[in-house]
């Protein structure tokens, strides 16, 4: 049989490097896959088949041009076609030969007049995030050119794929080219080196001005085993590790047994160090417990990867001849092996010659369309070992198996046991186009009992049966897959990859603020690649992008790379607390300042360029129109954290004794689990709570929740109320605290996600009432604070009064210092609003985490200078939203506020004694809310 032949060729340029690749094949058999790269490590499938099929079709993919230095082409039969520079490929319609060469001209590179943005560098303990600058007479604007820092600790990086060149753009209001980067911290001395490339050659900073470096502490060492003993009464390890001066992030050590091969697997973090340890020098234990059925064996240490806070890392692998012994943790103990070995020992045995048995064994489905946007499967299963019962520390794997001998591999949880009897699920998303042509085979491996022997079942095998195969069908449906990468503040347009993309016909973009925006001038190449336009709205965080034709696809996360264009002007603040990690945190963009007069005037705050109205105490607000107003401390609730709050009198307007009461409420309502497509995969309410006193203004109130009937997941919540103004550190950042103003510190403990992918969101709820019967107005905004402490707000307004809401966006994940985001949710929450009732959700984006997460939201009270009437968004009597059900669902909807975090404020303003009744309504009411 002839390998596949070659029948069209056709490059189009999207963006720098990034070129559409459209190749035709035909073969008598069927092509299987086209490997491209350098090392042939990239594939192009049946998934990516524009026309035709696997016999004679079209293939299409955005690929890298550098990668390009040829192809290889594959069919069922592994007959194999390879194509490199200048060879020969087919004879088109018109005659003529055509042979495969890089669509792109080569120019030379005339490097001129190179600056940067920042020099004399300091990078000790913390990144440079700068900018390089270059003019050129001989290369074109739109040339594709990448940029590599040549240092030691990117060029290790570069080796290890945790970096990648970045893309050189030209700037046509500088008419310069210029490259964003990031130089790692405590790198090399003196100078920091560099390399700008084309697809034909490369040129290296030495003939450019330096780029220098003041200061650095120079580490490009993993973290390193100290100690390691034996844990005395235990089958396990104490270890030791050491890290200076980056400091340890996180590690995995995987330990397998002598007789059984069981495995198992320990990752941890600087959280599960024994009280005391730093990430400079800490002490871990890793215990495997041994059931009471058991063999005696010894345990040894397989693999141990460490990584310190710059991604600097050791690895030891017990019979690798690969790995570098310059990298590896355990290089202090001279090879010694009996160091990484345990013994246990057991009490109880048991007989027992046989393996563990499959009882039964059952997938979600034998038919799934691998190019869908479900590809999800389930498998539930059973094993038994009557004799000596299964280890059940040993998870079971699946595996499918394509007919071209790839696999992927799902690991399998407990549903439920006993010593004897195990039943097992395990879910997996088969990958996009995978077994396509053909039947995917099912296997499972894994069993072990407690004598040591183990099982495992072919998809030949009888107790798999009628489920040893998975038939596989490809649908031509748009999908989302990829993006092009981008840092923080970019500029440049906005790139997805994927499949059938050409239907297309708009997309949504929902920005980290919440924001969502729908975009149709769309520019597309091929059926692959979508060009968004980038528009006026700053890239400060993660975003989500969805297409539509007109039904939506999946949706991809864009997750940019942080970039801190304000810390190139001011240095980096040398953190207080070095035992915990940093990442960069996003800062606001730049804001106009509002007001008239401007920032209220002199008195009430000034202007500040590229930021806003930075306010002068106690006013506040993005135009510091808004005064804080003094209240005595509140008394604790001795049910749930709640706090009544009542304001003094500060208008008696007329002489009269008429009592106007606002009340406002602050609510946790519930922990969302969010999937990668946004939707909400879990929700759990908030329930009963205790309480403890801690002192006269602080009290801290716990719960447990019962999350998916597996794990509790604690949640403290510490309120503080603070009486005079007070600035506090929080995430290593200063805070300013205005007088009477409660602050949330919100502590949740491990929740067990559904995957790493998933991510949980705290959904809080603010609502601020009057019960006066003047037509009034009320409004809401929610934004970026402009007093320079990179936060959002939240602000609603009933008249003349407002609960401001401060959420920062940082928190300590992990025990490591991260981004949060936060988004209002009113769109799907169906908020009250009305002229004297006003109500919003906030949901509080938390990313994966392992072990807690801690954040710090407050909350004041206002007097502002102008009613909510003066709005452009205010709600007035006239476009009231409330309905008869809402006004009901005012006293009704309560519930929905029971057992949350929430701060009742009342502000009480005397004017006539006839509406004292409708103040013993209200307090029924507060009674009501409050038990």
């Amino acid at each position: 049989m002839s390998p596949p032949r070659v029948t069209h060729l056709e490059f189009i340029h999207i963006s720098g490097f990034i070129f559409l690749f459209k190749v035709g094949l035909s073969d008598e058999t069927a092509v299987k896959q086209i490997l491209i790269g350098k090392d042939f490590k990239k594939s192009i499938a049946c998934e990516s088949i524009i026309d035709g099929d696997s016999k004679n079709g079209l293939f299409e993919s955005a690929i890298d041009i550098e990668d390009l230095d040829g192809y290889l082409a594959l069919d069922s039969y592994g007959n194999q076609k390879d194509f490199y520079k200048d060879s020969y490929l087919y004879t088109n319609s018109e005659g003529f030969s055509v042979y495969f060469t890089i669509p792109v001209p080569d120019v030379q590179l005339k490097i001129e007049n190179v600056t940067y943005l920042v020099n004399d560098i300091d990078i000790a303990d913390k990144p440079c995030y700068n900018t390089i600058y270059f003019n050129s007479s001989t290369i074109p604007r739109d040339y594709p050119l990448k940029f590599l820092l040549t240092d030691d600790i990117s060029t290790e990086d570069f080796q290890e794929n945790l970096i990648k060149e970045s893309t050189i753009r030209w700037d046509d209001r500088l008419k310069l080219f210029y490259c964003d980067f990031i130089v790692p911290k405590n790198t090399n001395h003196k100078v920091i080196n560099y390399k700008i490339s084309s697809p034909y050659k490369g040129v290296k900073s030495h003939a450019f001005p330096p780029l220098r470096v003041l200061k650095t502490n120079f580490d490009n060492d993993g973290p390193i085993i100290s100690s390691i003993t034996n844990i005395d009464g235990k089958t396990g390890w104490r270890i030791g590790i050491t890290d200076t001066p980056n400091g340890f992030s996180n590690g995995y050590i995987k330990a397998i047994g002598s007789k059984d091969s069981s495995i198992f697997k320990f990752n941890f973090t600087i959280a599960n160090a024994i009280q005391g340890g730093t990430i400079y020098d800490g002490q871990y234990e890793f215990v495997i417990d041994i059931p009471g059925r058991c063999i005696a064996q010894n345990f040894t240490i397989e693999y141990i990867y460490l990584e310190d806070t710059n991604k600097r890392i050791s690895r030891y692998s017990r019979g690798d001849k690969n790995y570098k012994p310059e990298k590896d943790p355990l290089r202090n103990f001279n090879g010694e092996s009996s160091v990484t070995r345990a013994t246990s020992t057991c009490s109880k045995t048991t007989f027992d010659t046989s393996p563990p048995e499959l009882t039964s064994f059952t997938p979600s489905t034998i038919s799934i369309d691998v190019g869908s946007l479900d590809r999800n499967i389930v498998f539930k299963f059973a094993a038994q070992d009557p004799d000596s019962g299964l280890m059940l520390s040993q998870k079971p794997k699946v595996y499918l198996t394509s007919i071209n001998m790839e696999t992927i591999e799902c690991e399998s949880n407990i549903i439920s046991s006993t010593e004897d009897w195990a039943s097992y699920e395990c879910k997996m998303e088969i990958p996009l186009g995978f077994g396509y042509p053909g039947n995917l085979l099912v296997s499972v491996y894994g069993f072990i009992n407690n004598e040591g022997y183990y099982s495992g079942f072919a998809n030949d095998a009888p107790e798999i049966g009628s489920y040893s195969r998975i038939e596989t069908t490809l649908s031509p449906t748009p999908i989302l897959t990829s993006y092009e990468p981008m840092l923080y503040y970019s500029t440049s347009d906005i790139i997805v990859y994927g499949h059938h993309l050409d239907s297309v016909s708009y997309v949504n973009i929902t920005y980290s603020d919440g924001i969502t925006r729908s975009y149709s001038n769309l520019k597309k190449f091929g059926k692959s690649a979508i060009v968004i336009a980038k528009d006026d709205i700053a890239i400060i965080g993660p975003f989500n992008v969805t297409a539509f034709y007109p039904t939506k696809t999946n949706t991809i996360i864009v997750l940019p790379t942080y970039f801190n264009t304000t810390g190139l002007l001011k240095p980096f603040e040398p953190t207080s607390t070095p035992e915990l990690t940093k990442t960069p945190i996003p800062t606001n963009k730049p804001q106009q300042c509002l007001g008239s007069p401007l920032c209220g005037g002199p008195s009430h705050g000034k202007c500040v360029e590229n930021q806003g109205c930075v306010c002068v105490s106690p006013w506040i607000g993005i135009d510091c129109s808004s005064r804080i107003v003094i209240v005595d401390p509140p008394l604790a609730n001795n049910s749930d954290p709640s706090t009544e709050i009542v304001l003094p009198d500060s208008k008696n307007e007329n002489g009269n004794n008429y009592t106007v009461t606002y009340k406002s409420l602050i609510t946790l309502v519930s922990l969302r689990e969010i999937n990668i497509f946004g939707d909400v995969i879990y929700s759990k309410s908030f329930d009963k709570w205790i309480v403890t006193t801690q002192d006269n203004s602080t009290f801290i109130y716990k719960t447990s929740l019962e999350i998916k009937n597996t794990t509790t997941t604690n949640v403290t919540v510490t309120l503080k109320w603070f009486s005079n103004e007070t600035t506090i550190s929080f995430a290593d950042q200063q805070l300013l605290m205005y007088p009477s103003t409660i602050k949330y510190t919100i502590e949740i403990g491990n929740y067990p996600f559904q995957s790493s992918l998933t991510s949980l969101q705290l959904v809080m709820s603010a609502l601020l009432q009057s019960n006066t019967t003047d037509n009034i107005c009320s409004a809401k905004e929610f934004g970026e604070t402009t007093s320079g402490d990179n936060s959002n707000y939240l602000k609603i307004q009933v008249d003349d009064h407002s609960l401001y809401g401060r959420f920062i966006k940082r928190g300590f994940i992990d025990s490591t210092i991260k981004s949060v985001s936060n988004i209002l949710l009113d769109k799907d929450m169906n908020p009250i609003t009305s002229t004297q009732t006003l109500q919003s959700y906030i949901g509080i984006q938390i990313d994966n985490f392992k072990e807690s997460v801690i954040i710090d939201p407050d909350f004041s009270v206002l007097l502002d200078s102008s009613s909510a009437s003066s709005k452009t968004n205010s709600i007035c009597l006239r476009k009231s939203k409330l309905t008869g059900s809402q006004i009901a669902g005012i006293v009704i909807g309560c519930v929905a506020f029971v057992a949350v975090v929430s701060i009742s404020i009342v502000y009480t303003i005397y004017k006539n004694k006839k509406n004292k009744q409708f103040m013993k309504d209200v307090a029924v009411k507060l009674g009501q809310l409050n038990n």
